[in-house]
């Protein structure tokens, strides 16, 4: 979903949420630790409304940094929605 998508599905009518920051730690191939980045979502029992596709993204959180040996492989953050209809 585009920023405006989000923006209108978070500011909506009967709209109830809360956004949670996750973050850790993952290991590289040398298992020397590194801190991952932070992403925030919108947290478990959410009220929303969703008209279209699929609500929520794959995130990459490798570390920002040059030193960590991740070779050509990511740390990811499955950030999808697991949506429930209401009536």
């Amino acid at each position: 979903a585009n920023t405006a998508e989000v923006e209108a599905m978070l500011v909506s009518d009967n709209a109830a949420y809360a956004l949670s920051v996750v973050k850790g730690w993952c290991q590289d191939d040398t298992a020397h630790p590194w801190r991952r980045k932070h992403v925030r979502l919108v947290g478990e029992g959410a009220y929303l409304r969703w008209n279209n596709g699929f609500a929520g993204q794959l995130v990459n959180v490798t570390p920002a940094t040059t030193q960590a040996q991740f070779d050509d492989r990511y740390v990811l953050r499955y950030g999808f929605a697991f949506p429930v209809g209401t009536a």
